[in-house]
């Protein structure tokens, strides 16, 4: 879908379209859109499985600008319903009934859904014509083309882009050639062939499967492909330097507010230096006069010193006799210390002997008062008389 969506870019740029996808699923196809360069006017989204309905209303954004309408219904050549088999994205069509003949309840795996066709849907659109169609029924493409008889009788689609198989024998998808032999007759013309798919199911090389686009012979003859090219690619780099001015225009304008902002600033800071310059002129007025008050106290206090000098020296030499004196002093207290020192020793040794004095008195009065002494004393009586006699 991207590289489709690439391809046609260059024939609808600058253009708002109606596109319409019958076979939405969940929509990836059209959010591939939304992504592209192409610009939506209208989109019409049809899918007829109410799971996948449910899911495409959950997801599909109501983009700002753009009118989006879901339609839970199925597309085919007449009114009526449709009895399909739910298969996700491979649901199809199993049976169309008119209202008034409708078949009994559908079975497990079934449902029943109302079938209009895109002739009568279209009349709802905003330009009752077709910019880009998108169709994946499942082998049910040639109805839906048979519905579009009026559409496509006048051209009034520009671009399908639409599933076809390769083998008439597959039910899942409408044979390439009667998708183009239905085209072909109302003036359409193959544009590009995408997505060719081989033969998966039976693991077979041939292909099973492509997506054709087709162009109106009106829309090709008024979009030559070399002049659309050429045109998209100069309108491509307008729009790119159309973006760039505008880059450049927001920068200029925000450096446009810058400079204002900036010219305020420098205002303000002009006006506030010259506050700040008449402040300055009166700090240095009170600055001067401060100066020449420091200098008066400086001159009394000078005056204070020298005086002070004398009185210091004066207080110097006292200082220095008072040390004097106090050598002396701690001298002489040094001497009478080691008097005293001396004095105390003498005093110790006097209580010493005072205390074997009296020990030695005890001694004797006990040696006095002893029996041995009472018996030893006429020998000491005798001895006494013999020395006296020896010394006459």
């Amino acid at each position: 879908m991207h590289e489709f969506l690439n391809d046609i870019t260059p024939f609808f740029y600058g253009k708002r379209v109606t596109y319409v996808d019958v076979g939405a699923h969940f929509g990836e196809s059209y959010t591939a859109i939304t992504v592209s360069k192409i610009r939506l006017l209208d989109a019409h989204l049809i899918e007829p499985n109410p799971a996948s309905y449910a899911k495409l209303e959950e997801q599909t954004p109501q983009l700002e600008g753009r009118k989006v309408k879901l339609h839970n219904l199925a597309l085919g050549a007449a009114e009526g319903v449709a009895r399909m088999t739910a298969a996700d994205d491979m649901t199809r069509v199993v049976a169309v009934l008119a209202e008034s003949k409708k078949a009994t309840e559908p079975a497990a795996g079934s449902f029943d859904i109302p079938v209009t066709t895109l002739d009568a849907l279209s009349e709802g659109f905003v330009q009752k014509r077709i910019s880009l169609l998108k169709i994946d029924v499942e082998g049910f493409e040639e109805q839906v083309l048979e519905g579009a008889r009026d559409l496509l009788k006048r051209q009034a689609v520009d671009v399908i882009y639409i599933e076809a198989g390769l083998d008439p024998a597959n039910p899942q998808q409408c044979y390439y050639r009667t998708v183009e032999d239905i085209l072909i007759a109302y003036g359409y013309r193959i544009f590009r062939i995408y997505e060719q798919v081989n033969d998966w199911i039976n693991d077979s090389p041939v292909l099973r499967r492509v997506n054709l686009a087709f162009m109106s012979e009106r829309f090709s003859n008024e979009n030559p492909f070399r002049i659309s090219q050429e045109l998209f690619e100069a309108r491509d780099r307008l729009s790119q330097r159309e973006r760039d001015i505008k880059a450049l225009q927001v920068q200029i304008d925000a450096a446009s507010a810058q400079i204002v902002a900036d010219e305020k600033i420098r205002l303000a800071l002009e006006a506030d230096n010259r506050e700040r310059f008449e402040e300055i002129v009166v700090l240095t007025r009170r600055l001067e006069e401060t100066q020449a008050e420091a200098e008066v106290s400086l001159s009394q206090l000078r005056e204070q010193l020298r005086s002070s000098q004398g009185e210091s020296t004066e207080r110097l030499r006292k200082i220095s006799e008072l040390q004097a004196l106090l050598e002396k002093t701690s001298a002489d207290n040094k001497i009478r210390f080691a008097q005293d020192a001396k004095h105390n020793e003498c005093v110790e040794a006097i209580a010493e002997l005072q205390k074997e004095r009296d020990k030695l008195r005890e001694n004797l009065e006990a040696l006095r008062s002893s029996r041995s002494w009472r018996i030893t004393a006429p020998m000491r009586r005798m001895k006494l008389a013999l020395n006296r006699s020896i010394d006459k």
